[in-house]
């Protein structure tokens, strides 16, 4: 009898911390999902600054938040844009030392 009821206590206890770990788990990858979708939004505001800043000129507003998005996209992983926008960036970087002669 105290067999049966050390075991039961043993597999709630292990279950209980299974769970544990679970919510855990689950909370963590909420939290960086959720870090993921907000440097994602910030990415498109900066996209469109980068738009706007190309449309009027403004190369070195345009390199600026070329190089934050940069950082963004970086931070977020997102590995399949990040040569393109190290190239636009550097476009920028360089439209903006040549207009400033």
């Amino acid at each position: 009898m105290k067999f049966l009821i050390v075991a039961i206590y043993l597999a709630v206890s292990t279950l209980s911390f299974a769970g544990s770990n679970y919510s855990q788990d689950r909370l963590s990858e909420f939290k960086n999902l959720n870090d993921k979708v907000e440097n994602l939004e910030k990415a498109l505001r900066l996209q469109s600054l980068v738009n706007t800043a190309v449309d009027n000129q403004n190369y070195e507003l345009a390199c600026k938040a070329q190089t934050e998005l940069q950082d963004l996209v970086e931070k977020a992983e997102i590995r399949d844009i990040i040569t393109k926008i190290k190239d636009y960036k550097s476009a920028y970087c360089t439209m903006k030392k040549f207009s400033a002669l």
